[in-house]
C-alpha cells in the first residue's frame, strides 16, 4: 500500500515485473491479514486504472487480486466501488465499469458483476432508476440464456427496465460490441438465430420486444453485409 505505487515513477518507468510480484505478495497479505483486506481495497479502488500507478489500465494480474479480496468480500467491496461506479463518468469509473463488465469483446468472457448477488446491484439502480438504469445496460453481460442457479443480467435488466428506451438502446449498443472473424453475414445470422430460438422459450414482453427490435437490426446488417461481400467476392 506504499504510495509510490499509486503513482507515477519519478523516473523511467516501472519494471515488467512488477504487477506480478504486487499480485502475488497482494494474495499473501490478504491471507494473512484479513482484518486489513478492506483497508488495501479502499486504496485499489481509489486509484483504479490511474495512469502510471500499479493498477493502470487493464492489468490481467493486478485484477487477480481485486477479484480474489471482491469474492471474500463481496457486500462490502460493492459498497467501495459504488462510491466511484458513476455516472457522472471519469477514467476511473470507465476502468470499474469495464472490470465489471469484462475488457474483452467476446460475449462468452464473463466480467466481474457476476461477484456481486443481484439484489444488491438492483438495489443500486432503483435508488437512481434514471442515470443508472441504462448505464447498467452498458456493462451487463452481452448474452441471454436461461440456467438454473446463474442470473442472466441482460434479461433481468430487461424485466425490470426494459420499457426504458434508454435501457434498451445502451444494451443494444453493448450486445452490438464485438469481434469477429469470418463473413461479417454469417455472423450476423448466427447471431439473430440464436435469439430467435431463446425467444420461443421467453413469455416476458419487454424481452420479447427487445428481441424483436434488435432482430431487425441483425436484418439490416446482415443485408447490407452481403451486398458488400458480393461487391468485394468475398
Amino acid at each position: 500500500m506504499h504510495p509510490s505505487l499509486y503513482k507515477k515513477p519519478k523516473q523511467g518507468r516501472r519494471d515488467q515485473m512488477d504487477d506480478f510480484h504486487w499480485t502475488e505478495i497482494g494474495i499473501k497479505f490478504v491471507q494473512l491479514y484479513p482484518s486489513r483486506s478492506l483497508k488495501l481495497a479502499d486504496m485499489i479502488f481509489e486509484h483504479f486504472g490511474k495512469d502510471g500507478s500499479i493498477l493502470e489500465g487493464y492489468q490481467t494480474e493486478t485484477h487477480k487480486l481485486i477479484n480474489y479480496i471482491s469474492q471474500k468480500y463481496p457486500k462490502e467491496i460493492w459498497k467501495k466501488i459504488t462510491k466511484y461506479l458513476g455516472p457522472p463518468i471519469d477514467s476511473r469509473a470507465f476502468n470499474i465499469k469495464e472490470w465489471l463488465r469484462g475488457e474483452g469483446l467476446s460475449e462468452k468472457e464473463e466480467g466481474q458483476l457476476k461477484i456481486f448477488s443481484n439484489g444488491m446491484v438492483w438495489e443500486w439502480v432503483d435508488k437512481d432508476i434514471e442515470r443508472r438504469a441504462w448505464y447498467l445496460a452498458t456493462f451487463v453481460p452481452k448474452v441471454l440464456f436461461k440456467q438454473e442457479g446463474k442470473i442472466c443480467w441482460a434479461r433481468e435488466l430487461l424485466v425490470r427496465y426494459g420499457t426504458r428506451k434508454d435501457v434498451k438502446d445502451n444494451l443494444a449498443a453493448n450486445f452490438s460490441s464485438e469481434v469477429w472473424w469470418g463473413p461479417a453475414s454469417l455472423y450476423f445470422q448466427q447471431k439473430k438465430e440464436d435469439l430467435l430460438a431463446f425467444r420461443k422459450e421467453e413469455d416476458n414482453e419487454n424481452v420479447i420486444k427487445w428481441i424483436d427490435g434488435y432482430v431487425e437490426e441483425l436484418t439490416r446488417q446482415i443485408e447490407y453485409e452481403k451486398i458488400d461481400e458480393e461487391r468485394r467476392d468475398y
